[in-house]
């Protein structure tokens, strides 16, 4: 039973560290977005977040990642 948890927990350590990947979300107006500069989509409204911001976020993300993580294992 040890070992099934050790297992059990290097699976939800290695996919905590992997980048999730959702290219099944993408619409159509996504791939028009990148692919098709006829579509008429810019980025111009788009306002870059400040190195704060950013370094804010990335933190917020990861603490909720491995408090889900911790809280799967103790769950076991």
């Amino acid at each position: 039973m040890n070992a099934f948890k050790y297992m059990f927990a290097g699976i939800l350590f290695a996919s905590a560290i992997a980048q999730p990947v959702s290219a099944g979300a993408l619409n159509q107006a996504d791939i028009d977005f990148v692919f098709d500069p006829a579509a008429g989509y810019t980025v111009d409204g788009l306002i870059p977040l400040s190195p704060e911001e950013m370094d804010q976020i990335e933190g917020r993300y990861w603490v909720t990642r491995w408090r889900q993580i911790a809280s799967a294992i103790q769950r076991i």
